[in-house]
């Protein structure tokens, strides 16, 4: 069945399409994707497209870091374990 993604992105044969996109696959999977209103039925003569969304690169900015461990200032005065 053939369909057209309308909102947001679909994940299908391990590629991530956008808004437009028309997409092949089994019925079961576009009868669910058609329920959640994430697709919208095409005609039998809509071509497959291989529109992928856009990839995001990692920076090195964006990267998080522990703090480092003080064990001293976790143990509590007083407290017996």
């Amino acid at each position: 069945m053939k369909v057209t993604v309308i909102k947001g992105y679909v994940g299908f044969n391990r590629k991530v399409y956008g808004q437009g996109a028309v997409l092949d696959m089994e019925k079961t999977e576009a009868a669910r994707l058609l329920s959640e209103g994430v697709v919208a039925a095409a005609g039998e003569n809509a071509q497959p497209t291989a529109v992928e969304a856009a990839t995001v690169e990692d920076t090195p900015s964006d990267e998080m870091t522990l703090p480092d461990a003080n064990p001293a200032a976790a143990i509590k005065r007083g407290s017996k374990k």
